[in-house]
């Protein structure tokens, strides 16, 4: 049987998977997903960014209801406009954390209720010609981060950014020792940073508690997504689409391999389950679980 036969609900990253980097028209996008929801599929939003910075023309999707942010530190019911499901990075933590940063020379920065935020107390990283960083850095507010958890609380999730890939990986080091730190998760992203996220806050946990929660099992799950940050969602899937130019780690768990999105790669693929897929076997609209 071919394994597109029982999808039923699919996670699809947006930046490098179904958007490149560099940028591109959404109409299509808008369209194929629309269509896949009025074909009995649900799709869902699974990103990094915060609910404030999901590119406005996803929003236009027909009859979507549901998004995973922060890298799994929220599920949405977009409809309903509330949190589903929540793991978000606590005050003591996130400050500890900040104060390591700083004094390791790393730029902290982080999403506090779906907006993006950069510490101003380190000189701004340099972007240099890594085009998502530099796209990050311009959309993103300027604050004390420190003040900023003292002020309004746990973190969606933290960005550490420094160009030194080693650099970075010394300082994970360093946090998994962290006693206050311990159980977190730790992934690189394509802006150049080590990104922190609570216990519990992955898209792979994320996405499982959504999918149990919507009825379907591991067997009725696709998964895209090109990067680090991506893996825990691709293992928990019965098919993992990654971009043939994404992270050595996310093509390590893929099933299937398709062109970059500057080619629709994954799109391309997403269009073979418009070919008869079978009705969802269970309703979509119930109370939220906390």
């Amino acid at each position: 049987m071919n394994d597109l036969d029982t999808i039923r609900i699919i996670f699809s990253d947006i930046d490098g998977t179904l958007l490149p980097f560099q940028g591109k028209d959404l109409s299509g996008t808008v369209d194929l997903a629309g269509e896949l929801i009025e074909a009995g599929i649900v799709f869902v939003l699974c990103t990094g960014r915060g609910i404030g910075t999901i590119p406005k023309p996803l929003y236009g999707i027909r009859g979507l209801r549901y998004a995973v942010t922060g890298n799994g530190a929220m599920v949405w019911d977009l409809k309903k406009d509330i949190i589903l499901r929540e793991r978000r990075i606590q005050p003591k933590p996130a400050r500890e954390i900040i104060r390591k940063a700083r004094a390791f020379g790393i730029a902290p920065a982080g999403y506090q209720h779906g907006k993006p935020y950069l510490d101003t107390i380190l000189p701004e990283p340099k972007a240099e010609n890594n085009v998502a960083m530099k796209t990050w850095l311009k959309n993103a507010n300027r604050s004390d981060l420190l003040r900023q958890v003292e002020r309004r609380g746990p973190l969606d999730k933290l960005l550490l950014f420094d160009n030194d890939s080693e650099k970075r990986n010394a300082f994970r080091k360093i946090l998994q020792e962290t006693p206050s730190c311990a159980g977190m998760n730790y992934a690189e992203s394509g802006v150049n940073a080590l990104e922190v996220s609570a216990e519990g806050a992955t898209k792979g946990e994320a996405a499982l508690w959504l999918a149990e929660y919507l009825g379907c099992s591991r067997a009725n799950i696709l998964c895209a997504g090109d990067n680090d940050n991506d893996v825990t969602m691709l293992k928990i899937a019965c098919v993992s689409v990654v971009p043939e130019d994404g992270h050595p780690a996310a093509r390590a768990q893929a099933t299937v391999i398709v062109p970059p999105p500057e080619k629709d790669g994954v799109e391309n693929y997403l269009r073979e389950l418009l070919r008869g897929p079978a009705a969802l076997p269970f309703a979509v609209d119930r109370n939220p679980v906390h």
